[in-house]
Formats: C-alpha cells, structure tokens, sequence
C-alpha cells in the first residue's frame, strides 16, 4: 500500500511523501464511515491506527479546511506515477478533493527542513 511506498522510496522523497499519509488514513476513515460502512472503518482504524497516535487534535479540522503539503514538484509526480501504476483511484480522488498540494521547485525536504517549519500552514505536522 502507500505505507510500504513512502518506506521504500529514495530518501531523497521519503520525508515529503510521509505527509501524505495521515490525512489519506483519516480521509480514507471518516469516507468508510460516511458510507455507513463501521465495521469496516473500525478494522482500517485499528489496523493503522498505531501509526499515527500523536495527530489527534489535526483530525478535527481536516474535514473543514483543505490539508496543506508543501512538496517538491519531483516528489509529488513520484507519488502520483506509484498511485497512478497500482491503480489507487481512492488515493488521488482524496488528494484532489481535500488536499492543497503547495509544489516547488526546490529539492525534496528532508525529515529535518520539514519538522523545522512544521505547523505553519494547516497541515505540515511532523511525520510519523
């Protein structure tokens, strides 16, 4: 899954792609629910929940304002060309409807870079 991409990606990408993963999980959650489908949503939510235990307060407001990711052009077009090859409709449907994605042209942003300006745009929490 995307979990398994982001881990084995060039770390030059890694710390980027890593922002995508907890508004995917909680998007992907909250649609599971919406749907009516609980059971479903319980297992997913226990299944990954472990993940990502300290970005509680974050999912309050991820339904109500768009999540922010700042991320190089190259590691974005890296994430689109996996989810576009194994076929992750769900995944870009996500991204596209509930995300802003803010692209440079700067390189990739390592763990470091982005922990350092973490928080300044809704989104931009440090990764798990």
């Amino acid at each position: 899954g995307l979990q398994e991409f982001v881990a084995k990606s060039l770390d030059m990408y890694r710390s980027e792609l890593s922002l995508v993963l907890y508004p995917t999980f909680v998007y992907m959650y909250l649609d599971l629910i919406k749907i009516g489908q609980e059971q479903a949503a319980r297992a997913f939510f226990d299944k990954h929940k472990h993940s990502f235990e300290s970005y509680h307060e974050l999912a309050i407001t991820l339904r109500s304002e768009k999540y922010v990711i700042v991320m190089a052009r190259d590691s974005f077009q890296c994430l689109v060309r996996h989810l576009q090859d194994s076929q992750s409709k769900l995944v870009l449907n996500l991204i596209n409807q509930f995300f802003y994605m803010d692209l440079n042209d700067d390189l990739p942003r390592d763990q470091q870079r982005i922990s350092t300006t973490a928080g300044s745009q809704l989104g931009e929490a440090p990764s798990v």
